[in-house]
Order: structure tokens, then sequence, then C-alpha cells
């Protein structure tokens, strides 16, 4: 499955979300959004913490719903995340690239 398709399922699903939202009055800004990211991940930091098992239910349902929490917040604020995460993982390579090539030369500081 591709992050593409992971998004539309969270934007499905947060369709339905802001149906019951507005009959209910409760509406999800991007700062909602970003708040409840950050408990996910919270969340999650508490189980690996805690020792939870890496096949655990728990923890694959918390780490979900980080990816949940972040494609809809990525879709709220229009940012294409598969884009941005080429870019940057684009980025991140030549920058341990360069790290290596100067540590190679003795150049390397920690």
């Amino acid at each position: 499955m591709t992050f593409e398709e992971l998004q539309a399922m969270a934007r499905k699903s947060r369709r339905a979300g802001n149906t019951l939202a507005k009959r209910t009055d409760q509406t999800w800004s991007p700062s909602d959004l970003t708040s409840a990211l950050c408990a996910d991940v919270t969340f999650v930091e508490y189980l690996v913490k805690a020792g939870t098992e890496a096949d655990s239910p728990a923890l694959a349902t918390a780490l979900a719903d980080v990816l949940w929490s972040l494609a809809n917040l990525a879709d709220e604020l229009n940012v294409d995340l598969t884009a941005a995460f080429a870019e940057r993982h684009a980025e991140v390579l030549l920058e341990i690239k360069k790290a290596l090539t100067a540590l190679d030369a003795g150049e390397y500081l920690t």
C-alpha cells in the first residue's frame, strides 16, 4: 500500500468524523490535529518505554494512530508528504555521505 492510499483512507474516515463533528459542534482545527498527533506519539513512547513487545497489537494500533494523525494533518495543511519525504530522504542521505567522507578523511568532529 502506498502512502497516497493510506492518506486516502485517512481522509475518508476523517470526512465521516467531520460529519459527526458538525452534528455535535466539535470541529478539528489544524491545532487540534497537531495535538492529537503529539498525544499519539506520546502514547507510543509510553508503550516502548514500558517494554511493550514489538509484535504487540497495542503497539501496532498506537503506531497506526500516529500515521492516521500525520496523514490527516498533512491533508488539512495541503502538504504532499510523499514529495516532502522523498526530498528530505535525499537530503539526509547527502548529509550522511558528507559525514562519511569527512570521517574517512579524518575530519569528522563529534
